[in-house]
């Protein structure tokens, strides 16, 4: 609980922000320009008292393990949930954090909005480097912090890095470069795709090799020149490198699942469609699961246009461009993204229902979890509570968040608000935490979006 003085403040610092950002709107039009410079100046000060303060919050939270009473496995993965934070934000606020536990100057700096943030984490990608060392050029380094720019310092830390490790041998920089690998797929609202990454020498050789073999100028049928950039180039380099690799078959598999593609259709929208141009309008949710569901698709998929791929939607030519190196696997879907089939009479959740799971859940169901090592978990359980292995009575979980709930106390039980979906409970009580299944991963959205991959 917060102590009456401090939510008193918090109440305080919220009146007097509805205070500024009052007046109809415009609250700037009744401020001179030398009043918005000063406002800027105190908004740059606040920004960074408040920094600092969330630094000394996510420390004591990391200490003491609060994030579990959430039933967050760490405390980047309640940051991700909680605040809506992208995996590299998340970490990025925890290493902050760190560099102003072992630097207690750069800490009282920026609790006095001398530095900001961003000096911080200049300093904190230097420590990664040199550890204590850091510590002893801290009052240098902060010298230059309060006089110069965030990219200024990031340049001397960079130097000291330099002059403190000069005898870096090859087998050092290499395994450095090494660790420091990374690639970073993240979805946009809109169906886009982010990518943004960083690999060693020898690894991003290879790469741009691959890259230069399939992203060469290629004229149209009627001779006319290739009029793709060389960044458009480059992206189609990279989806033929996928599919090819894809239809070699010999993918390893993901999430318990070889790779494929999922075609989720919406059964009320289904109904619809199909009935309008003709088709089939006898898709009953008692039917769905078996093979109505797999005609209702075929018949349905090259008139109707209304296949959703891992929850994004699809024209008839792009899911045929799409479809043409994959393993196509009809699921049909209630309005709450609830994959309408039924499972086999057995303990182990068969592949069908792995990936009607995905459809659904899009990934471990706890909140702030975003580990795709998942299995499926019987909600009634199988043995003692005679729990059917039936798609309604499953859910993916990873293997720690199946020991919070076998081992822990928690439990999950159906969202009485959401039919289809679940919600978790702790063992000390309180209101159920929602549990998150693919189309909370994306609001808004009509159908479900499984959880994407992130190294975090």
């Amino acid at each position: 609980m917060i102590a009456a003085a401090e939510q008193q403040a918090w109440e305080s610092m919220t009146d007097t922000l509805d205070t500024l950002l009052s007046g109809d709107g415009d609250v700037v039009g009744s401020v001179t320009s030398e009043g918005l410079l000063a406002r800027l100046k105190h908004l740059a000060a606040v920004r960074a008292r408040l920094d600092a303060l969330e630094a000394q919050t996510l420390t004591a939270v990391d200490v003491r393990e609060a994030y579990r009473l959430d039933a967050a496995p760490n405390t980047a993965a309640w940051l991700r949930h909680h605040l809506r934070l992208d995996p590299r934000a998340a970490r990025a606020r925890l290493a902050r954090a760190r560099t102003l536990t072992e630097l207690p100057g750069t800490a009282t700096a920026l609790a006095s909005a001398e530095i900001e943030a961003a000096h911080v984490d200049a300093l904190t990608r230097g420590r990664a480097r040199v550890g204590t060392t850091m510590e002893e050029a801290e009052s240098t380094l902060l010298e230059l912090a309060r006089r110069s720019s965030a990219d200024q310092l990031r340049l001397a830390v960079d130097r000291l890095v330099q002059v403190v490790d000069p005898d870096e041998t090859a087998t050092e920089r290499a395994e450095r470069q090494r660790a420091a690998r990374h690639v970073n797929i993240t979805p946009g609202f809109d169906g886009t795709w982010s990518l943004s990454g960083l690999l060693d020498p020898a690894d991003g050789v290879l790469v741009k090799a691959a890259f230069d073999a399939f992203s060469g100028r290629q004229p149209l049928p009627d001779g006319t020149p290739d009029p793709r950039t060389k960044g458009q180039r480059t992206a189609d380099a990279l989806v033929q490198l996928a599919g090819t690799a894809l239809a070699t078959g010999n993918a390893p598999t993901v999430g318990g699942i070889a790779p494929h593609v999922s075609l989720v259709l919406d059964l009320p929208t289904l109904r619809g469609e199909l009935s309008g141009k003709g088709q089939r309008s006898d898709i009953s949710e008692s039917t769905a699961g078996g093979s109505a569901a797999a005609a209702a698709a075929a018949a349905g998929l090259a008139a109707s246009g209304l296949a959703a791929l891992v929850g994004r939607a699809f024209g008839p030519a792009a899911l045929a461009r799409l479809t043409c190196a994959c393993q196509l696997t009809p699921v049909i879907v209630s309005e709450w993204g609830e994959p309408l089939a039924l499972g086999r009479e057995s303990r182990l959740a068969p592949r069908s229902h792995v990936k009607a799971l995905w459809v659904r859940d899009g990934g471990c169901i706890t909140p702030g979890c975003t580990n795709l090592n998942v299995q499926a978990h019987h909600v009634r359980h199988w043995a003692r509570d005679h729990g059917p292995t039936e798609v309604p009575n499953e859910v993916l979980l990873c293997e720690r968040c199946h020991h919070l709930v076998h081992d822990d106390g928690w439990t999950i039980e159906p969202d009485p608000h959401r039919p289809g979906l679940f919600q978790i409970c702790s063992p000390r009580g309180g209101p159920p935490a929602p549990a998150v299944h693919a189309i909370d991963r994306n609001p808004g959205a009509t159908l479900p979006l499984p959880f994407g991959p992130d190294d975090s």
